[in-house]
């Protein structure tokens, strides 16, 4: 019996080499993560355009292709609802153009997105759902003048993002809205808010910043108190 002349360790090796990756690293982004979706045009439940899959009636995103090496990426006009998930772990887009057509941003959708900056809330959206932006390198969010709802953890873990203004027509922010958010120095709340998930802004916020937050921020019958600006 002879061992092979090139074993796994030495292939293991050029690959690193070659790649800069481990082989479970190189696996996983050029076997797991999906360049292309494509559908067959028979399937009567679902579609690909672009590559990327969609419902059959085009009005629901539900998976982005996350390996392919755009840098951006403008959601057909006419899609309504962003699936759960449909941005996770994608690594190469740094811009996500969402149209007025969308109502629904699904939970996660955005999760863990590690290249996206900015974020653009279109006025057609109501609600922003749990952990639907968990994203470290967000260093800018907008919010639309139709969201009134702003989910648990909507922002957990955005460590870039320094400031955010909550516009008037929000109402409700849930529990630990912007957790993790570690260099949020600024936050600005509208008049329009009645709800806030929790008062403790420890549990609510969590950042780096919290002392000269607190020697700013007034509590009015153990809510925040409205048009709230912390420090800028």
């Amino acid at each position: 019996r002879y061992a092979p002349f090139i074993g796994p360790d030495i292939l293991s090796g050029i690959l690193v080499k070659a790649t800069g990756q481990s082989v479970l690293e190189f696996a996983t982004k050029h076997l797991f993560e999906p360049l292309e979706i494509k559908v067959d045009s028979n399937n009567a439940n679902y579609k690909d355009i672009n590559g990327n899959l969609y419902t059959k009636d085009g009005k629901t995103l539900i998976q982005y292709a996350i390996g392919k090496s755009d840098t951006s990426f403008v959601i057909p006009n006419g899609v309504t609802s962003i699936g759960d998930k449909a941005f996770y772990n994608c690594t190469s887009l740094t811009t996500i153009t969402i149209p007025d057509s969308v109502t629904n941003i699904g939970k996660a959708a955005f999760c863990d997105a590690k290249n996206l900056e900015c974020v653009t809330i279109p006025n057609s959206v109501t609600s922003i759902v749990r952990q639907a932006f968990y994203c470290s390198s967000i260093t800018s969010v907008k919010f639309g003048g139709g969201v009134k709802d702003i989910g648990d953890q909507a922002f957990f873990e955005c460590a870039n993002l320094t400031s955010i203004i909550i516009p008037d027509n929000v109402t409700s922010l849930g529990c630990s809205t912007f957790w993790g958010c570690s260099d949020l120095s600024s936050v600005i709340i509208g008049n329009g808010i009645t709800e806030i998930g929790f008062n403790d802004l420890e549990i609510w916020c969590h950042t780096n910043h919290r002392e000269e937050l607190l020697e700013e921020w007034d509590y009015v019958e153990n809510s925040f108190a409205p048009n709230q600006v912390v420090p800028q």
